[in-house]
């Protein structure tokens, strides 16, 4: 009875083994498949363009993101019996995610707060919201890892994951999520009211379409990004869920273990670079547009106010335009002429 119940268990953290080394392979196939797609891109939006810290951002997000999930390929692939390097890669796994989940937040916060700027009020709230969300999800981070006692083996030669000291880390599980929940809540709920005031006020007056278009483009983005986000948290408390008991490592274990990676690697690897490439396409067609079309006419003054410097719009779609010019850097020209939205993007640059 006792051999049989060791042999189930050993062909179960087998099958689980095997379930979890394909679903991370695929996930690093998919980021690299984005990046690869994405490339062209990249090189005309981001590495043509002079360096600011939205580049520095993406940089950080899009290639720190590839390493991120080489680690946890890494760790589920057949490696050598040694625990060593097992655990090593364990720790860059953490790194990267202590690092990737605030940047991504606070980028999105950023995104937030430059629709309703410059409220100072609401400078001071999402930031202290940040600093007590990031402060509460490091901290148990750091105490879930420091529960880990040592490696258990799945299935040789797979390598070994870490295993809690005990099952009751449900706290432990919430207080690494709470906090950002609701940070991820009150920034959907400030898009949201933005655009519907947005939308609002476009029904009792013309405004231009370049600034709705870029309002859907930032909404849509966020909407995106905030239901990964919440899958991702929700899921998150029970990640070690095979990691206390011998008969949990089971087919269903392996495939949340899937689903909870392929939500944490589309936030961490993928979110960032992509709602950094969306802006900043849109803003390069928007600007070829607004050329051809001040070419067309002989007037590039007065055409190019009519985009940005309209005397009868709101203060909000000055916000916007300056937000559109934090993403597009600097074009390539001459000099010669007025761009509007260079200045504006210096400006955002100096906040």
């Amino acid at each position: 009875m006792t051999v049989g119940l060791y042999g189930t268990v050993d062909v179960n953290r087998t099958r689980y083994a095997v379930i979890t080394t394909y679903g991370d392979a695929a996930l690093l196939v998919t980021v690299l498949y984005d990046y690869l797609t994405h490339l062209d891109q990249e090189v005309e939006l981001i590495w043509n363009k002079r360096l600011t810290y939205i580049s520095s951002l993406y940089y950080l997000m899009r290639y720190l993101g590839i390493v991120y999930i080489v680690f946890i390929c890494l760790n589920r692939f057949p490696d050598s019996f040694h625990e060593r390097p097992c655990e090593s890669l364990y720790v860059g796994v953490l790194v990267c995610k202590t690092i990737l989940a605030p940047v991504i937040q606070g980028f999105m916060a950023f995104r937030v707060y430059i629709l309703y700027r410059p409220c100072r009020v609401l400078f001071v709230f999402l930031l202290a919201l940040f600093i007590v969300a990031q402060g509460t999800a490091t901290a148990g981070l750091a105490m879930l890892a420091h529960m880990s006692a040592g490696y258990q083996s799945i299935a040789a030669p797979y390598c070994s994951i870490p295993h809690g000291k005990t099952s009751d880390k449900g706290w432990l599980a919430a207080l690494n999520v709470i906090c950002p929940i609701v940070l991820e809540v009150i920034l959907c709920i400030l898009v949201l009211y933005r655009w519907f005031t947005r939308f609002r006020s476009s029904r009792r007056q013309v405004l231009p379409l370049t600034v709705d278009d870029i309002l859907t483009t930032l909404v849509r983005d966020n909407i995106v990004y905030f239901v990964i986000a919440v899958i991702c948290m929700f899921l998150s408390p029970r990640w070690a869920l095979p990691m206390a008991d011998d008969a949990s490592f089971d087919t269903r274990a392996a495939w949340y273990n899937n689903i909870t990676n392929a939500s944490q690697v589309a936030l961490f690897s993928l979110c960032g670079p992509r709602m950094i490439l969306n802006v900043r396409k849109y803003y390069d067609q928007d600007n070829a547009v607004t050329k051809s079309c001040t070419t067309a006419v002989q007037s590039p003054r007065e055409l190019t106010t009519v985009v940005l410097q309209d005397a009868s719009r709101m203060r909000s779609d000055l916000e916007l335009d300056e937000f559109s010019g934090a993403y597009s850097a600097s074009l390539p020209g001459d000099g010669s002429e007025f761009n509007p939205t260079d200045r504006s993007g210096d400006q955002i640059e100096e906040v």
